[in-house]
């Protein structure tokens, strides 16, 4: 994949996104942009032999062999952990909601939940991958097109941030590699604060070189069953 010329990726350095998303969400508010949006709780995750992008992050190749092996997934989560994720799914929104009035009041493209798979994605087809970036936008912070994702994070973790985590990177150049975009945008979200912390990925070879043979490896064992 082609990067962005170093002047593109000067001009994206220098864009400060935590404190203009920041400055945005107060401005949205004061000035009455309106918004509407609608939650789909629990819709039932994929199942047809595809790898999920989010689980590509997962150190275990036997939780990414049962997807190849269209396992039916069992959520095992307690009170706790699932307040934690839907606190996560209720901050994501929050995420569009600024975006998208953002995009809108300062005309530039910006598109939530951008989705790929076998369908209308090479590697989809390839790597058999399916997933949804959060958002994809185009105008802002550069002309070309920047891929996002958003991660809620507890103070404490926040305050331990000093660059994206290797996880979330792996993460993300699944969605730049099947969405043909070289530039991603990593957000951190401090929930206990509400404080952003954004971090720019660009699309690395070796990364995604380890990535793509460990999914050829998985779907080879796949497949011998």
């Amino acid at each position: 994949m082609k990067p962005y010329d170093a002047k593109t990726r000067q001009a994206l350095h220098q864009t400060d996104v935590s404190s203009i998303l920041e400055a945005w969400a107060a401005y949205a508010s004061n000035e009455g942009v309106p918004w509407e949006t609608r939650l789909h709780w629990n819709s039932p995750r994929r199942r047809d032999g595809l790898i999920h992008a989010s689980s590509v992050s997962n150190s275990c190749n036997k939780f990414l062999w049962m997807e190849a092996m269209d396992a039916e997934p069992k959520s095992r989560n307690d009170s706790g952990m699932q307040l934690i994720f839907d606190t996560g799914t209720a901050i994501h929104e929050q995420m569009q909601y600024y975006q998208g009035t953002r995009a809108k009041v300062k005309g530039y493209l910006y598109e939530d939940e951008v989705g790929f798979g076998p369908q209308n994605s090479r590697y989809g087809r390839e790597l058999r991958l399916c997933g949804s970036a959060d958002g994809v936008s185009s105008g802002w912070p550069i002309i070309q097109p920047v891929v996002w994702e958003y991660k809620t994070i507890s103070s404490k973790g926040f305050g331990r941030l000093t660059s994206p985590m290797g996880y979330h990177v792996t993460q993300v150049h699944v969605y730049m590699k099947c969405l043909g975009i070289p530039c991603a945008i990593l957000v951190y979200i401090n929930k206990d604060k509400t404080q952003f912390a954004a971090y720019k990925v660009h699309f690395d070879q070796s990364t995604w070189d380890a990535i793509e043979k460990r999914l050829k490896l998985i779907l080879k064992m796949a497949d011998a069953i």
